[in-house]
């Protein structure tokens, strides 16, 4: 998805029509960037997405997972709200912690671990600092791909709040998503790209507005508050990836 969305200017899209109509067959991994395709080029494009590997995502263990927990200073009690991505403008993670100041007023029992590396991470740590949110927000830094699902299924509710960034670019479908969901974790996500492919709102998770982070805010505390909602999402989304996504 990369290579079709920021592709702005007029002699990449010549080079795209033209490699796009010169092939033998055309797959995206989303119904999103099959339209962006197809835009470029007239052909027809077969969907194909990514996939996640179940039997791995949803082996952790209930000690593994409280290890997770422990690590970063979240009670049995306490809310974890997950985030695993680049820290790069596109996956919009200024937004998720600007939703988190209205978080931890309902649930001041709540913290953020987020995942990843990036050119924003500092940026983001002070923006952190200066919403006072410094015991809310934990920065995990990288964690191995075999190392993830402790992280996901330690998670009461995982985060994906993506957009479209400044040069066109946007989630093509979010894997992450499908590891999430495999690990037996509620998700909530932005509105954009092909995110919606994997959370239909209300069924398989909840997807809000992108850049609004009230919205996003009000999405995590209504999960937050109801275990009866995350697990009747997880459990339909768990068989909407088992149908859809799984390797």
């Amino acid at each position: 998805a990369g290579d079709v969305f920021p592709l702005n200017s007029p002699l990449f899209r010549l080079l795209s029509r033209f490699s796009i109509n010169s092939a033998a067959a055309v797959t995206v991994n989303s119904s999103f960037t099959k339209a962006a395709v197809e835009k470029i080029a007239s052909r027809t494009a077969k969907v194909i997405p990514m996939g996640v590997d179940l039997r791995l995502f949803s082996s952790a263990s209930a000690s593994a997972a409280a290890d997770v927990r422990k690590k970063h200073g979240i009670s049995n009690k306490g809310k974890m709200l997950l985030f695993v991505g680049r820290l790069a403008e596109k996956k919009g993670v200024t937004y998720l912690i600007a939703a988190m100041a209205e978080v931890v007023k309902k649930f001041s029992n709540s913290r953020l671990v987020v995942v990843g590396e990036g050119p924003e991470k500092q940026q983001l740590q002070k923006q952190v600092q200066q919403l006072g949110l410094s015991d809310a927000v934990v920065f995990a830094g990288s964690v191995p791909n075999r190392q993830l699902p402790p992280y996901y299924r330690a998670a009461d509710v995982f985060v994906l709040p993506s957009i479209v960034d400044s040069k066109g670019d946007t989630e093509g479908l979010g894997v992450v998503l499908l590891e999430a969901i495999a690990a037996g974790t509620s998700v909530v996500a932005f509105n954009v790209g092909g995110i919606p492919d994997v959370v239909i709102s209300g069924k398989t998770g909840l997807l809000v507005q992108k850049k609004n982070p009230q919205q996003l805010s009000a999405a995590i505390i209504k999960l937050l508050g109801s275990s009866r909602l995350r697990k009747s999402l997880s459990a339909a989304a768990m068989k909407h990836i088992g149908k859809s996504y799984s390797w």
